[in-house]
């Protein structure tokens, strides 16, 4: 039992250790936001995480208030409502995110592109999003 409490104690120690390096790394740079940072704090699991990505790859057309008008509903819905610039932060950068992988000199996905997108879960179930 005191195993249990000590690795509880340890593992909460690291997650706040985390978060206060993500902390100063925006203090430092107010742009810095990795992806992985929104699916961390908001809890994602793989699947909601994946949804988003897709999401944002097939809609990409889209403008980035009717991105944002979709992903705070989402948030909503899946989690419970955030403050507005947190999720027009998170928006931004998810459509930065797929707006640089899509948009090479050449136009198109390089094999490493491609691999960092099936990685990322953004081709699980294409089907959902087909027009």
């Amino acid at each position: 039992m005191q195993n249990h409490q000590d690795l509880r104690a340890k593992l909460f120690q690291l997650e706040q250790l985390v978060l206060d390096i993500y902390a100063e790394l925006e203090r430092q740079n107010p742009q810095f936001a990795p992806i992985s940072w929104y699916v961390y704090h908001l809890g994602l699991d793989d699947e909601q995480a994946s949804e988003l990505m897709q999401y944002f790859l097939f809609k990409q057309d889209k403008s980035l208030e009717e991105l944002t008008a979709w992903l705070e509903e989402w948030v909503a819905t899946n989690r419970y409502p955030y403050p507005r610039d947190f999720i027009e932060k998170m928006a931004r950068r998810y459509h930065e995110e797929v707006t640089r992988a899509v948009d090479r000199v050449d136009a198109s996905l390089s094999l490493e592109d491609l691999e960092q997108l099936k990685v990322s879960g953004a081709f699980d179930g294409l089907d959902e999003f087909e027009e």
